[in-house]
């Protein structure tokens, strides 16, 4: 009499050691015979988006699928290209793929993607400060008055943190003196300056 045990394919790397995000490979022997059986998707998954919970499986060969909740197979209605779940895909992605959760249905975790920031000077050339989070995000036009605040919170936070080890004491005094609202002229040389 015939018999079928599964079992895993120890030829096959685990996922996580080679192996796309979503593959499973296994080996079914039947008797004498031996089949290959291989599949794709993982999850499933749920992301929150606008309010409402939309579950899907991955897999890096053939992306995401969402899913009916009723069986757990692929809907019928896949998300059209403007749909908000790809904002949250693509940056799901980004971050790695995070999961939240120890139930069946684990929760993707992501976050609102972010425009790209420029600012435009008296000639009206634009300054890009920062791309968008997903590659074919918006960018938004900002003063520079808001520029400079942000390039000035951030180098603080750098300072503090430690990270801008080699920098001019009279600089980071000056930097300091801006972030408190008093001003400086930023272009004053400094002992030591080298004029190119």
């Amino acid at each position: 009499m015939p018999h079928s045990d599964r079992e895993p394919d120890d030829a096959t790397p685990s996922q996580g050691q080679g192996m796309e995000y979503g593959h499973s490979a296994s080996t079914v022997r039947v008797s004498d015979v031996a089949a290959r059986i291989d599949t794709w998707g993982t999850g499933p998954f749920m992301f929150r988006i606008d309010g409402k919970r939309v579950f899907f499986e991955d897999s890096d060969r053939f992306g995401p699928a969402v899913l009916r909740i009723s069986d757990w197979n692929p809907s019928d209605r896949q998300p059209g290209e403007k749909s908000r779940f790809w904002d949250a895909y693509g940056m799901w992605r980004k971050a790695g793929r995070p999961l939240r959760g120890t139930g069946r249905v684990k929760v993707a975790v992501w976050k609102e993607p972010q425009p790209g920031r420029y600012w435009k000077d008296e000639n009206g050339i634009s300054h890009f400060l920062n791309d968008p989070d997903l590659w074919d995000g918006p960018y938004r036009q900002i003063s520079k008055a808001e520029a400079d605040r942000r390039f000035l919170d951030k180098f603080e936070a750098d300072i503090e943190a430690g990270a801008a080890k080699d920098i001019d004491p009279a600089l980071v005094a000056r930097m300091k003196a801006l972030t408190a609202g008093i001003e400086v002229d930023l272009d004053a040389p400094i002992e030591g300056d080298v004029s190119i």
